[in-house]
């Protein structure tokens, strides 16, 4: 009996010891990592959200909500889309994008659309 327990309690641990930790499904895939030695605040600021709606439209910059034409730090936020916000200060202006790592994808070859025939270009 105790030689089973003793196999239960060694396959837990060797399970906890190889298992990986899993990532958080609802963290923002743009959320950095906080660190003690301040390497996210070095980084600048994080785009985490964007709100347009009937007269107000907003960003959520390091957890501030930041209207368009308001202060954060030493920028205003001058400009919003659907995926950036700019901020403009008297040194530079700033375009922080929402997804960050997204690349806008090019065209692959050969993925043109088939004619249908009707273009005026098709006809013979």
């Amino acid at each position: 009996m105790r030689a089973i327990f003793a196999a239960l309690a060694l396959g837990l641990v060797v399970g906890k010891a190889t298992g990986q930790s899993l990532g958080d499904p609802m963290r923002p895939p743009n959320a950095a990592a906080e660190s003690s030695d301040g390497a996210r605040a070095a980084a600048g600021p994080v785009l985490q959200s964007i709100l347009f709606a009937r007269n107000r439209r907003y960003a959520v910059i390091d957890g501030q909500q930041v209207r368009l034409g308001e202060k954060f730090r030493d920028a205003t936020l001058v400009e919003l889309t659907v995926s950036e916000a700019t901020l403009q200060s008297a040194r530079a202006t700033t375009v922080l994008k929402l997804y960050p790592e997204a690349q806008k994808a090019l065209g692959r070859p050969g993925t043109r659309p088939m004619p249908t025939g009707t273009e005026e270009g098709d006809r013979k």
